[in-house]
């Protein structure tokens, strides 16, 4: 197990959230008749995955948040080729010959790719058993519609977390704010001035474009008629 908790910064899950996670492994662990089920999401240097939520009092002892190298896993198979893995049995899978350390008490996987919202991997949903097992595709099927769940909970969460964002910067720009009559420099809460497109890009990040107001474009309107006026009284 490794400690690299730092590398999976991407998201924070919602508590609630994980709750219906822990009770899907565990259902499913015990549905299916299998060791244990998890959802384990990749660190953001791809060389890491986390347990985020695995089948509680599982035989291997696994626990929640414990990080492995992806390297050389089922799981790395599963991401890489963002497809379905199903192994029946290891030992009589010659691509997995010689058998990884890690599986040398595991003999069946399946594993189902999970991704974001904007379609890059988040990780796997998977199923580790110590005796042979041939999933069938009722087996894969379900896996696959809770993956659906899955995915759900992360757009979710991502909006979520979009959603405080936004309310900070909200918060930022409802706060009374200093404004130069002369020159309309913002006070920022560091104490300096700054230009207004400035100073709101960075709390909002909107860009500006200039236009005139109602009334700004109708004084211009009756300027350029005046000058145009005089031009003509002069000719």
């Amino acid at each position: 197990m490794l400690d690299s908790a730092k590398e999976f910064s991407r998201i924070t899950f919602l508590p609630f959230i994980l709750d219906e996670w822990q009770k899907l492994v565990n259902f499913l662990a015990q549905f299916l008749g299998v060791d244990f089920v998890f959802i384990a999401q990749v660190a953001d240097n791809n060389e890491d995955v986390r347990l985020v939520r695995i089948t509680e009092g599982n035989p291997m002892d696994y626990k929640n948040g414990q990080i492995f190298r992806l390297n050389g896993t089922f799981c790395e198979k599963t991401v890489n080729e963002q497809r379905n893995v199903s192994i029946a049995n290891v030992t009589k899978a010659p691509e997995w010959n010689p058998i990884p350390k890690k599986y040398e008490k595991i003999k069946s996987y399946l594993g189902v790719p999970v991704f974001y919202p904007d379609n890059t991997v988040f990780g796997t949903f998977c199923i580790e058993n110590r005796e042979e097992h041939k999933f069938t595709e009722k087996e894969i099927g379900l896996m696959e519609s809770f993956r659906m769940m899955i995915q759900a909970h992360l757009e979710l969460t991502i909006t979520n977390h979009e959603l405080e964002r936004l309310n900070r910067r909200i918060d930022g720009l409802e706060k009374l704010m200093k404004i130069c009559s002369k020159c309309k420099k913002i006070r920022g809460d560091d104490g300096n001035w700054h230009q207004i497109e400035e100073y709101i890009l960075k709390k909002t990040g909107a860009l500006f474009t200039h236009t005139y107001c109602d009334i700004c474009g109708q004084q211009l309107i009756k300027e350029l008629d005046d000058f145009n006026d005089e031009k003509t009284d002069l000719s």
